[in-house]
């Protein structure tokens, strides 16, 4: 988990919605916010099969709950575009915006993208990341 992210909704209850389990990646991530809206730019923090968490590295308006986000990932075969909502925005412990996003319908051939970066993600060593 990164560091500055506690993982607590702010009740001191510590929850896990996730629908499949996330691999810690750490790369720069892209969102749009709305039409024409770039968010502050972002680190992948980690990833699951239905969704990621970013942490934003410059002050600026995070996205709202429910808002609906366009993520780009830059992979080695290429960008990467997923339309997403943002379930989550929460200020970490070291002042940065940390925002779980679900991913919406994923088109099969980008599906089969992010199932290999997932794949790479459990072959790579842990202090590799």
């Amino acid at each position: 988990m990164a560091q500055g992210y506690s993982g607590s909704m702010g009740d001191g209850i510590s929850t896990d919605r996730r629908r499949s389990e996330r691999r810690s990646m750490s790369f720069p991530v892209h969102l749009a916010c709305g039409p024409e809206a770039a968010c502050p730019p972002g680190q992948l923090v980690d990833i699951g099969a239905h969704g990621l968490l970013v942490q934003l590295s410059a002050p600026g308006r995070p996205p709202g709950v429910g808002e609906r986000v366009l993520l780009s990932l830059s992979l080695v075969d290429g960008m990467l575009h997923v339309l997403g909502r943002a379930n989550r925005s929460v200020r970490g412990d070291d002042g940065r915006w940390y925002v779980a996003v679900e991913f919406d319908e994923v088109e099969r051939l980008d599906r089969s993208r992010l199932d290999r970066l997932l794949t790479l993600a459990v072959a790579q060593p842990a202090d590799a990341r």
